[in-house]
């Protein structure tokens, strides 16, 4: 009798404990690959964001606060903030508590200027903005000195140092011509533009249309440099290690299905119509990966590309893919921009003001 008593209340007590499965866990070639059912945080998100300040404005007397079209924010180990500002051909130094310190780069097709400027990172001794119309990536000192000119024979997009003289770029995504070759995602470079390494592979559609959207990508690098990829058109993200290694590959739960396919534009060309999923990709401090994931069906503008209906949240995942919860974007029309330690930064949907919020723990 007490034996059997003993049992039930065994039983009792790990069906009351026992928490509901939130992902599951594959291994495919050695790989791990996550698949998440729900967020372990439930609807009560365990972070939240304090708005901390702004950077910039519409109107005002102070040209070095002006900016038009930002496409980039960084820090620096010191907490220094760079904006790249790119309708104005330079990038803006800051320091920690939002003082202008100085200009790096100037408008010219010279050594040390920039047409129009389109990406930028920042260590902890270089700043390296790329420069597609000038077919270059512009090396300056942290005193805005310029220091080198890599002139690689492709046109890198999003460029981040990964050391040692390496860079690691995303290419634009076109079909091989040999349909048994398979075309890696990222391409990792010298400071001479020679290829050193290349790292994951590209889906590969039956459309050539469709290749080149289904491999659009945003990637970020940690602190220690590995590289986390989202794919904007799919549910997938991915994580590799600094030789270029796949760590693992997850999707998350979503609202909605996803669906590609061929149309014909207004220009009687062959173009696609996509389901978008997700925007930008960082990592905080804390080794959690942020991605801002549409919450609905976007409704695309076919005439524009752009999205109608931006219905965007910030997910969250720990460092293995699993998804812990999601956190509401500030302001519904911000862009993200970028995260960095306990930071993150976002533009308004002019890209003229940046807002800037910090992480905390709830």
């Amino acid at each position: 009798m007490n034996k059997m008593l003993l049992l039930i209340t065994a039983a009792l007590f790990l069906a009351c404990s026992s928490t509901p499965e939130t992902y599951t866990v594959e291994t495919i070639d050695g790989v791990r690959h996550v698949h998440n059912l729900e967020p372990k945080w439930d609807d009560e998100p365990k972070i939240e964001l304090e708005f901390v300040r702004k950077i910039g404005y519409l109107e005002g007397k102070d040209e070095n606060h002006q900016f038009f079209q930002v496409h980039g924010v960084m820090t620096d180990e010191t907490g220094n903030i760079y904006v790249l500002d790119s309708g104005n051909k330079r990038v803006q130094k800051f320091d920690s508590e939002g003082k202008y310190l100085l200009t790096i780069g100037k408008e010219g097709n010279g050594p040390g200027e920039l047409a129009f400027p389109g990406q930028m990172d920042v260590d902890e001794e270089k700043v390296f903005i790329v420069d597609p119309s000038n077919g270059k990536i512009e090396v300056f000192d942290q005193l805005g000195e310029s220091i080198a000119c890599i002139n690689p024979n492709f046109m890198p997009q999003i460029v981040r140092y990964l050391g040692s003289d390496q860079l690691v770029t995303k290419l634009i995504s076109r079909p091989p011509e040999n349909k048994d070759q398979k075309q890696n995602l990222l391409t990792v470079f010298d400071f001479d533009g020679q290829i050193t390494n290349q790292i994951g592979w590209c889906i590969e559609p039956d459309s050539p249309v469709l290749f080149r959207y289904l491999n659009d990508i945003y990637f970020e690098t940690d602190d220690v440099k590995n590289i986390y990829v989202t794919f904007i058109n799919e549910n997938r993200f991915e994580k590799y290690n600094k030789k270029g290694e796949l760590v693992f590959r997850a999707d998350r739960p979503l609202n909605y299905t996803i669906a590609h396919r061929e149309i014909l534009s207004k220009y009687n060309t062959i173009s696609a119509d996509l389901t978008r999923v997700s925007g930008n990709i960082g990592v905080d401090s804390k080794g959690r990966i942020w991605i801002s994931t549409y919450q609905e069906t976007p409704v695309m503008d076919q005439n524009t590309g752009a999205v109608k209906n931006k219905v965007l949240a910030l997910e969250i995942f720990d460092n293995d893919g699993v998804f812990l919860g999601k956190v509401k974007y500030p302001f519904p029309k911000s862009a993200f921009v970028k995260i960095q330690g306990e930071s993150m930064f976002f533009t308004d949907e002019d890209y003229i003001v940046i807002h800037e919020y910090k992480i905390i723990e709830k």
